[in-house]
């Protein structure tokens, strides 16, 4: 009985050994597709238009809607 539990033993050590080695290689494949993924979302090709300018703002949009007490100013 005991050689069979230590062939037991034996088998599911081997068995996560192979699992680890396996794992880890898959990750470092996955963690280098990721990275040469995200450098060529960062190159662009072609130049980005620039962004519009932003409009000017009236000056009641820029004075706070509520006063000292918590009702509305206006």
């Amino acid at each position: 009985m005991p050689a069979v539990a230590d062939l037991a033993f034996k088998a599911l050590t081997a068995g996560l050994g192979v699992a680890t080695i396996y794992l880890a290689g898959t990750f470092s494949v996955n963690v280098y597709r990721g990275l040469s993924w995200h450098s060529e979302q960062s190159v662009s090709e072609t130049p980005h238009p620039t962004p519009p300018s932003p409009q000017p703002h009236s000056a009641s949009l820029l004075r706070p809607r509520f006063g000292i007490s918590g009702l509305l100013a206006d």
